[in-house]
């Protein structure tokens, strides 16, 4: 295999890394990354062929840690929604989840935004 190879099954072993690390499934992975399903499936095939090591230690990577931030109670009062409804929209990203209301306020997404830009 030349050098140009290994360099891209290379690069595809972080991809899939990546993805198994995410804890979202293949799917959800390659829309988020505008990588098309198909494509990512090829490679996955091609390194299980031709470099089963590597794609066993990219699989091997473990999911994220799921890591708290601990928010003040007065900005959690006034992220309470004010009537219960379904989410106007759902932030998923590694080891998070949040869900806005349709009710929720210029304010309180304001807020929100705060304490997720100081999250560590």
């Amino acid at each position: 295999m030349n050098e140009r190879m290994k360099e891209k099954y290379s690069e595809w072993a972080s991809l899939i890394a990546e993805q198994s690390a995410s804890g979202l499934s293949q799917a959800e992975w390659c829309r988020r990354h505008d990588i098309s399903r198909r494509q990512f499936r090829y490679y996955h095939l091609k390194l299980e062929k031709t470099m089963p090591e590597l794609l066993k230690e990219a699989e091997a990577v473990p999911p994220s840690e799921t890591q708290f931030v601990e928010i003040p109670s007065e900005l959690t009062q006034s992220l309470a929604p004010a009537v219960p409804s379904g989410p106007a929209f759902i932030v998923r990203a590694p080891g998070f989840l949040i869900e806005v209301s349709t009710s929720a306020s210029r304010e309180q997404m304001k807020t929100l935004f705060e304490v997720i830009a100081h999250a560590k």
